[in-house]
């Protein structure tokens, strides 16, 4: 009725605590102290009115005043729309299909706990769609960054790339970001797989979005990078032999107690793109190279490989004593194929049919064939 909407015709943006303070206080005194009561009721307080019914600039409002002395930083990027990146954060926590439309963000803390059932938190979006655009370590932009990223035309930019980059280049980095994608991780499970699993923490996220905006300078399709990571990075916590990647990279704090993260500021998140970018580009660089077998010219050779990803193929265990010592020779030469999962024994073929088979993967000794 017109009575409760004149009551809705207010919001308090800035005040709460005292409008709250003052209220506890009247109950208190109109119970235990009548006098002060009546004089807590006869008192004055100022009020600043604001017109304004649009709930963005509202907010935007609650937002300015709390710089002065600030609030919660979560609470201040949910309503701060000034700053670009916010608002992709909250574009892509309702929008991404992988955030399960903002249920898998966690938008009350700045940091993920370990037990929690959310994927990611709203300043972790925040920081990767600065690391998708301006690369890592996703520091604070400067003014003059904020305003050039605030035109339509580079919103929508940023927009777009967490859009891509969320729910088309992660699932494509590692099956358990595609079991995410396809809801087969039940909220509940997320904490387990996440002690699991580098790939799900929130930082190694970050870590992909640097490298997706190193590759994409230089390289629209991510696809090579996508299968580089997915097939020749081990993101499991507790690796059976040897390290993880990312302690491989330097990028876990490991005194003893449990292992994580290093801090997010530091460079050594870009090395580590950067490191990850050249490693798969020299992988993919072999995909479209003709390159000469290894051994004696015009010798039969009965084993060669393709890079491609063979899960628990070792070409060390294929085979006869001669491939074998084939294979690890072939891949002595070329040290940069991203460990033996990469490899994959192709079939033998017959002397003689070296030029039949140059381009099918198959060889012999002084052919060229694809790798």
């Amino acid at each position: 009725n017109d009575d409760d909407n004149e009551r809705n015709l207010f919001r308090i943006v800035d005040g709460q605590h005292r409008r709250h303070a003052i209220e506890e206080l009247l109950t208190e005194y109109e119970e235990q102290d009548a006098e002060r009561w009546t004089a807590l009721g006869e008192s004055g307080l100022s009020v600043t009115l604001y017109a304004e019914s649009d709930p963005v600039k509202i907010r935007q409002m609650s937002a300015t005043m709390a710089l002065s002395k600030p609030i919660d930083r979560n609470t201040q990027q949910q309503f701060d729309s000034s700053n670009p990146f916010n608002n992709a954060a909250s574009y892509a926590a309702e929008q991404s299909r992988i955030l399960d439309g903002g249920k898998r963000v966690n938008t009350q803390r700045v940091s993920l706990q370990n037990t929690s059932d959310e994927f990611i938190t709203h300043n972790d979006l925040k920081e990767i769609a600065i690391a998708l655009t301006l690369g890592l370590p996703a520091r604070a932009p400067s003014q003059s960054q904020l305003k050039y990223h605030r035109t339509e035309e580079q919103q929508a930019r940023i927009y777009e790339n967490m859009t891509i980059f969320l729910d088309e280049f992660l699932p494509e980095c590692h099956q358990k970001l595609t079991d995410l994608m396809a809801g087969e991780i039940p909220p509940a499970h997320l904490p387990v797989e996440r002690a699991d699993w580098w790939v799900l923490d929130p930082a190694f996220v970050k870590l992909l979005a640097g490298c997706y905006q190193n590759w994409k300078s230089s390289d629209d399709d991510t696809d090579a990078l996508a299968a580089h990571i997915r097939s020749g990075m081990k993101f499991e916590r507790n690796v059976p032999a040897g390290r993880s990647a990312p302690e491989e990279l330097g990028l876990i704090d490991d005194n003893g107690a449990r292992k994580k993260p290093i801090r997010k500021t530091s460079l050594a998140w870009k090395e580590a793109a950067v490191k990850i970018c050249h490693a798969a580009r020299e992988a993919s660089s072999l995909t479209s190279k003709h390159l000469t077998t290894y051994g004696d010219a015009c010798r039969p050779m009965d084993t060669g490989f393709l890079l491609h990803t063979v899960p628990d193929m070792d070409p060390r265990n294929q085979g006869t004593q001669q491939e074998q010592e084939h294979s690890i020779g072939l891949a002595a030469e070329f040290p940069h194929l991203i460990g033996w999962a990469d490899l994959a024994v192709v079939p033998p073929v017959a002397q003689g049919e070296c030029d039949d088979h140059a381009d099918s993967g198959h060889g012999k000794a002084g052919c060229r064939w694809n790798i």
